[in-house]
């Protein structure tokens, strides 16, 4: 039989191994344990700032995005106006237009029925000459006035 009692060598394996314990307590877990921590720590700070970074970015393109559609309408807007004013110009460019085309066309009348009644007399100043100098041809003698 096995007789097992308990000595000083027992006793100093029993010392030995938790003087070990500490000693790895001390300084390998402690320090693997506080560099896992602080590695934990770092990765949720990157989580966090890239979270921060991904919301950033949502807001960024939702306001863009209502920039945009706020420039597009107002950039309708100014186009509607701008395309009143041009008609409302157009329209008064052309009845100024047709009201001095109507006056000189009556002017441009005007002075064609003065040069027709200048014409008309000058012909008949005319015809007179002629028909008294055919007359005149004719009966081979000057007539009298």
């Amino acid at each position: 039989m096995v007789d097992v009692s308990i000595n000083w060598s027992l006793l100093a394996q029993i010392i030995n191994f938790l003087i070990l314990m500490l000693a790895l307590n001390y300084f390998l877990y402690k320090p693997v344990k506080r560099i896992l921590g602080e590695r934990r720590s770092f990765f949720q700070s990157l989580e966090q700032e890239a979270d921060t970074a991904k919301l950033m970015i949502e807001e960024g393109e939702a306001k863009r995005e209502r920039h945009r559609v706020e420039v597009l309408s107002e950039g309708a807007g100014l186009l509607a106006k701008f395309k009143e004013e041009g008609q409302a110009k157009e329209r008064e460019l052309l009845e100024k237009t047709h009201g001095e085309a109507g006056a000189k066309i009556e002017e441009a009348r005007a002075k064609l029925g003065a040069d027709v009644e200048a014409a008309r007399g000058q012909l008949r100043l005319d015809a007179q000459v002629l028909a008294r100098t055919m007359v005149e041809k004719v009966l081979g003698r000057e007539l009298a006035n």
